[in-house]
């Protein structure tokens, strides 16, 4: 079975594709799971997103699993990760502002 390390690789690679070739930013995390191969396996993507906001801010890019929402949010517009990512980054602005640099990010050439 692997690793959280090599689960949050796969999504940073996973994430990186998606941008490459659809105009989708956000990603629910059953759509996550399905990209990395664990398909229906959403609710176990908390440790291995945790070591993709270390990576991500090891390597400079910005922190993919702020674009990584719930269904409902994503359905609703108020595209909203979970409750602990916001508190990882104390409130809504330096959220919305790290959801913003993922956005605007080149990922063309990133994997």
């Amino acid at each position: 079975m692997p690793s959280n390390e090599e689960h949050a690789e796969s999504i940073i690679a996973a994430y990186a594709r998606l941008r490459q070739t659809t105009d989708q930013v956000f990603v629910t995390y059953g759509q996550l799971a399905t990209l990395i191969g664990r398909d229906g396996q959403h609710r176990l993507l908390g440790g291995p997103l945790d070591l993709v906001r270390e990576i991500c801010k090891l390597r400079g890019l910005p922190d993919i699993a702020t674009v990584v929402v719930s269904k409902e949010t994503l359905a609703d517009g108020t595209i909203k990760p979970t409750a602990a990512a916001l508190e990882k980054y104390n409130g809504w602005t330096a959220l919305r502002a790290e959801q913003a640099r993922v956005i605007a990010w080149d990922w063309s050439s990133k994997e």
